[in-house]
């Protein structure tokens, strides 16, 4: 009787550092479609694992959704805590006219990036604290705040957009003191996402008395105009669901137009606003499709244009301020329109459904000009491209010189409560036809047959986020436990191997000549088959004592070692 066993061990293939997670990319969906964008807009590879971007709103950790608000003349750039907002953090600039938030330092806490209009400076405060400040030295006029991994090297980099004859600036992370111009025209609030799919966030910049233009990464020294004037306001995300990323745009002068993408020179030009001071998309009504959202101070409203034709809509009046906000803040599972005066006062108009808002709550504030509901680039809860609440990475693809059965995942990851990961595999032999992705536990056998001896491997991670700690989450690393194949002699085995079946040994010399070689267990050659290239079957026991035995097959610098005992 013969029992086999293998004496090579278990191996694996890690993702455990910054440069393992930097080979993925994110994927998202257009319909049923893949389309992959690069990291750095709603993921990036930190120092301390694989993180989402953004998508802090509960800022002090009571389950109940914040809002930011800043103003030229207020002195201050201050977090509004729900429900009531009565409550809040205050960051004293003198004139606040740009607000980012997100975890800048990678230590599980969000920082605030204030811009400042009229002094010199701009302002970190790290962990969300008044008294831990960093100057920025921007030099003159911010009118704008956007936060992304521009050059993916792990560390979050601060956009400030210039006005006044000051340049708008990438400020690099982490040390944050070495920055690089790249504009001299005035500005407003800028965007950061992917718009061509090279895999590098690029920067969409706003510019009042010149056209816009799109700032192509990595580099951003070569750029695009959109022939659009007199802009201060801008949004990013995918409306008509073609798989590519389309830009929103309000004028001072010309309204509200969407830009489509990849060119951005079609266009549609959307009903009735004038002077637009902000944009927002979200789907608002919770149809499925995107809707756009702009508040105009001269307008007195905010009007949202209804997806996916973005010809009908609804206004809500109010004395409109400068922003634009959608968030749920009463906490019912839908999103409600957040807006201040411009004056003293700071609307929430709750969302009924239906697609009706009512005033909920008028909430005082100081008497400033040019008060405003921003977080920016992340006042638009959920994906960036889709505004769905979840997030899919792609891995890199992990491959050998022969086919592999894999055997299971696991991971490590920190999830707060309000998220979810998940875990999906696909495998191919050529990387051009993939299984269908299959979801994987952590730490469980994969006995799925799809994943028996295949080439190539790829992952994707689900993360899905309530909008409220996301700083708090990262995937540390992932293991995948893998062996070589043991199938027997067919025409769909791998370009290589050696198994045993009883008396036989099978193997497939991919080389001019090879050998199989038989030793016992003190290393003693027994048997020595000199073979030529091809598939065989060995008879390799014939004749030999009880005993375990050692089976070496070599050939070309290849080598495949089995043991067996014979009784």
């Amino acid at each position: 009787m013969l029992i086999i066993m293998c004496l090579i061990s278990q191996t694996y293939w890690d993702d455990n550092s910054r440069a393992d997670f930097l080979g993925g990319s994110e994927l998202w969906y257009a319909g049923s479609s893949e389309r992959v964008s690069g990291l750095g807009v709603n993921f990036w590879a930190s120092s301390s694992g694989l993180r989402v971007l953004g998508q802090d709103y509960d800022l002090n950790n009571d389950a109940s959704l914040d809002e930011a608000v800043f103003g030229a003349a207020a002195n201050t750039a201050r977090i509004l805590y729900g429900p009531g907002f009565g409550t809040d953090t205050r960051f004293t600039t003198s004139s606040a006219e740009g607000m980012g938030v997100a975890d800048l330092n990678g230590n599980g806490v969000p920082d605030v990036v204030v811009g400042e209009q009229w002094g010199s400076q701009s302002y970190i405060y790290w962990d969300m604290n008044p008294a831990s400040v960093t100057q920025l030295g921007f030099g003159g006029a911010c009118y704008g705040v956007a936060i992304g991994d521009l050059n993916k090297d792990g560390s979050l980099d601060v956009v400030l957009a210039g006005y006044g004859g000051v340049q708008s600036k990438i400020y690099w992370g982490p040390s944050y003191t070495t920055y690089q111009a790249f504009d001299n025209a005035d500005s407003w609030d800028p965007f950061v996402a992917d718009l061509n799919l090279d895999g590098y966030p690029d920067i969409l910049l706003p510019r009042p008395l010149s056209t816009v233009k799109i700032f192509w990464g990595p580099g951003f020294t070569s750029s695009q105009d959109i022939a659009f004037s007199s802009t201060k306001a801008a949004a990013v995300a995918d409306l008509n669901a073609d798989g590519w990323p389309d830009v929103a745009l309000g004028s001072y002068s010309e309204g509200v137009r969407v830009y489509f993408g990849p060119g951005f020179s079609s266009y549609w030009a959307l009903a009735g606003m004038t002077n637009v001071q902000d944009l927002e998309i979200e789907d608002a009504d919770g149809d499925g499709y995107l809707d756009l959202v702009a508040s105009g101070g001269s307008d007195g409203k905010a009007r949202i244009w209804w997806g996916p034709a973005l010809v009908s809509f609804t206004d809500v009046s109010a004395a409109v301020g400068d922003g634009v906000d959608l968030l749920d803040l009463d906490n019912d599972g839908d999103l409600d329109i957040a807006t201040p005066s411009g004056t003293s006062s700071f609307y929430i108009y709750r969302n009924n459904g239906s697609r009706s808002f009512s005033l909920w709550q008028n909430i005082s504030l100081p008497s400033w000009g040019g008060a405003y509901v921003d977080l920016r680039k992340y006042e638009e809860i959920g994906n960036a491209y889709t505004r769905t609440p979840s997030f899919v990475y792609l891995s890199r693809i992990f491959t050998g010189s022969s086919a592999y059965r894999m055997d299971s995942l696991r991971w490590w990851a920190s999830v707060p409560s309000g998220m979810t990961l998940r875990l999906w595999l696909r495998a191919s032999d050529d990387q051009t036809t993939w299984t269908s992705w299959k979801e994987v536990y952590n730490g469980q056998g994969i006995t799925d047959p799809d994943f028996f001896c295949r080439r190539f491997y790829q992952y994707s991670a689900l993360v899905t986020t309530d909008g409220r700690r996301t700083s708090e989450f990262h995937l540390d690393s992932l293991r995948l436990y893998y062996t070589d194949c043991a199938i027997g002699l067919d025409e769909f085995g791998p370009a290589d191997y050696l198994v045993i079946n009883g008396g036989l040994a099978y193997l497939n010399v991919v080389a001019e000549c090879g050998y199989l070689l038989v030793y016992d267990i003190t290393g003693r050659p027994i048997k020595e088959f000199h073979l030529a290239r091809g598939k065989h079957a060995i008879a390799w026991a014939e004749g030999l004592p009880s005993g375990l035995y050692i089976l070496i097959a070599r050939y070309d610098g290849t080598e495949r070692v089995k043991s067996a005992f014979v009784r």
